[in-house]
């Protein structure tokens, strides 16, 4: 049997989404840093302590290397930063809010304003150095 171009794209593309689907559905993604949603901003806005949000997305590939990061760093300042995720797909609100155009993007807040952002992948090392000069 011989599948056309068309037909094999879309072979192909089904098999890529179910992989990513399947890689990361049994693991630990995004389980330690609470969840940020489009119905509980206000509340993080609201905070005087220091608020680190990740920005992410299931299909995201950099987003899944820094996630066990924020997760280790959730779980290091547990009581002292207020750590959380926000995945852009279902949080439109909260993307639009704070100009987020690239994923992973790390915002980290502070009574409400953006003290400084970073873009891309990172160390664990320069993560915790942006928290603590902005504690």
């Amino acid at each position: 049997m011989r599948l056309g171009k068309r037909k094999m794209n879309e072979f192909f593309f089904f098999c890529a989404r179910l992989f990513v689907s399947l890689s990361t559905k049994n693991k630990k993604y995004h389980k330690m840093a609470k969840e940020l949603t489009d119905n509980d901003l206000q509340d993080v806005l609201a905070s005087d302590s220091l608020v680190v949000v990740d920005f992410w997305a299931e299909w995201c590939g950099p987003c899944r290397k820094i996630s066990p990061i924020v997760d280790e760093l959730a779980s290091e300042y547990e009581g002292v930063v207020d750590i959380r995720k926000c995945d852009v797909e279902e949080n439109p609100d909260c993307c639009e809010h704070f100009g987020i155009m690239n994923i992973p993007t790390v915002v980290f807040l502070k009574k409400g304003e953006v003290v400084d952002r970073h873009v891309g992948t990172t160390q664990k090392d320069h993560l915790k150095e942006l928290i603590e000069k902005n504690k």
